[in-house]
């Protein structure tokens, strides 16, 4: 198994922060003994309130919404190119109705409340710091609620602290 070494906060490390539509990553969280895995392509990472920051946009139907909702911990880890099929049946599968971690092939460990999956790297460790939902009624521009809300419900905006960023 590689090591992981620590990345220093003043530095961040190449994330790929404006390709993540194309470069899945993983937001990875636990909670009451449940541990879950799912793709997510929209956030980013920055700073706010004087800190390093990761944001992180979930829609409410999500299983994985729950675990988020309920902890104050996650991970969000990028992968190789040689992943993209366990990323998309990640994106594909629900974790409500299997263990589809283990039927995307992640393997995953969880320690101390993060969810780190064995072929990371790098992987974020955020600790939550804000949430709120997007309202429907507040977007400025009308075509972006007509595209992306037609059906379901505004995601919501999760702001994370980044504790650390472990490498390979």
């Amino acid at each position: 198994m590689k090591i992981y070494t620590p990345a220093d906060l003043g530095k961040l490390p190449d994330l790929p922060t404006f390709t993540l539509g194309e470069k899945w990553m993983a937001l990875g969280a636990a909670d009451d003994g449940k541990a879950n895995l799912m793709t997510a392509s929209w956030g980013g990472f920055g700073t706010l309130w004087g800190r390093p920051v990761a944001f992180v946009f979930l829609r409410p139907e999500r299983y994985t919404f729950g675990i988020v909702s309920k902890t104050e911990k996650i991970t969000l880890s990028f992968f190789d190119e040689e992943s993209r099929e366990m990323l998309r049946t990640l994106g594909t599968l629900s974790g409500r109705n299997c263990d589809k971690c283990a039927l995307a092939g992640a393997e995953i460990t969880v320690d101390n409340g993060f969810v780190l999956p064995r072929a990371a790297k790098p992987v974020v460790f955020g600790h939550k710091l804000f949430e709120t939902d997007l309202a429907a009624g507040r977007f400025i521009e009308s075509e972006i609620t007509e595209k992306w809300y037609r059906t379901g419900t505004p995601h919501t905006l999760f702001v994370y602290e980044v504790e650390k960023i472990l490498s390979r």
